[in-house]
């Protein structure tokens, strides 16, 4: 069975926007159905019930008014799309969309100036006056690229109640509550991380009510925290390179990034991708959500800026932004991927979204 596949790419080498594709989910084969035109289609969200796709646009400008862009499109046969809105979400260069779970509200980070931006979402689609806008402030970090606050990602809690606010330039991480009726933001705690951390995605447990675990970029860690009375609180952490490469990373002499962070339906496995290792990090879960260390597996390509895991199956996608390929993966019992050698050649891809959307063609 074919289903379709949105990939996410950033406008350079040929690039030509957001790419409809079909994925074979039992192969993992993956083929180009349509393009559409956009400028740096960093990050990718579905509304609920898969009717309308949101596209954040990692630009400094929109129309000519400085701030970055969200666009809205309808989901046609095939995945085809037909844009609906796009709206300046204030402050540069977006690099995060996530949609609450009622789907009223997007939720964006803007890595340029350490902001989140609600926008709400209409019946059809389309977008609407922005809601909140809020900046991030604090103590900035101790690496070079913590220079000031870098929003870079914001994650609804499963109730739609919350809004988890990632920053990397202060290695904080905001809890915010949301107004389910107007989207406005009210801070109600602050986490900050270990100095020189860099949080950047995070992700709930689908099974242990209030655990998330955050990947840190700069730190190479991954974190297990737990939600309690509506703050953060930090539990465990673990590394995401091999312990010689980890203790090279602290030092500084090992460049290593790391990027994206996804949790296994079944909640059994955690996993988290390098770019520098250029690998994708597997954990198992143990039963009150702490994390231990599977092993490594090479991504198949260079800098694995995003990845998914494919609801109902087995396979892993990941997203290979410099070396302009997806590589495709087959998790074994053991929670630890495997390459399938199934290689897709697409310019620069920054983020996958798989849906149940069934393919005609």
């Amino acid at each position: 069975m074919e289903t379709v596949l949105f990939v996410g790419t950033y406008s350079r080498r040929g690039s030509r926007g957001i790419y409809s594709c079909a994925l074979d989910r039992d192969m993992g084969a993956i083929r180009v159905l349509s393009t559409t035109p956009v400028e740096n289609a960093s990050f990718l969200a579905l509304t609920p019930g898969g009717k309308t796709l949101l596209a954040c646009l990692e630009v400094g400008e929109i129309t000519g008014v400085e701030g970055a862009g969200l666009a809205s499109y309808r989901i046609g046969a095939n995945g085809e799309l037909s844009p609906l809105s796009v709206v300046n979400i204030g402050a540069k260069y977006a690099c995060h969309v996530a949609v609450s779970p009622d789907g009223r509200f997007a939720a964006t980070s803007q890595y340029g100036g350490g902001a989140h931006t609600m926008v709400p979402i209409g019946a059809d689609g389309t977008l609407g006056v922005v809601a909140a806008f809020v900046e991030n402030r604090g103590v900035t970090g101790h690496k070079p690229a913590q220079d000031a606050p870098h929003a870079h990602s914001a994650w609804f809690s499963p109730d739609g109640s919350l809004l988890v606010c990632c920053d990397l330039g202060l290695d904080t991480l905001f809890v915010r509550r949301v107004n389910p009726e107007t989207g406005a933001l009210t801070l109600v705690s602050e986490t900050r991380l270990s100095p020189g951390s860099g949080p950047r995605h995070f992700a709930w447990s689908p099974n242990l009510a209030g655990v998330g675990y955050v990947v840190n970029e700069h730190g190479s860690t991954v974190m297990r925290l737990h939600l309690s009375n509506e703050t953060l609180v930090v539990e465990q952490t673990v590394p995401t390179l091999p312990p010689d490469l980890q203790a090279q990373a602290e030092a500084g002499t090992y460049p290593n990034a790391c990027a994206d962070i996804r949790v296994s339906a079944d909640g059994r496995f955690v996993y988290a991708s390098n770019r520098g290792h250029d690998s994708l990090a597997s954990y198992a879960v143990g039963k009150n959500g702490d994390l231990t260390l599977l092993g490594h597996v090479p991504c198949g390509g260079e800098h694995p800026r995003n990845f998914s895991l494919v609801p109902g199956t087995d396979l892993l996608l990941c997203a290979n932004q410099d070396s302009d390929t997806v590589t495709v993966f087959r998790i074994g019992a053991d929670g630890v991927p495997v390459a399938t050698g199934a290689v897709s050649e697409l310019s620069a891809p920054v983020c996958l979204l798989v849906t149940e959307q069934t393919v005609n063609q």
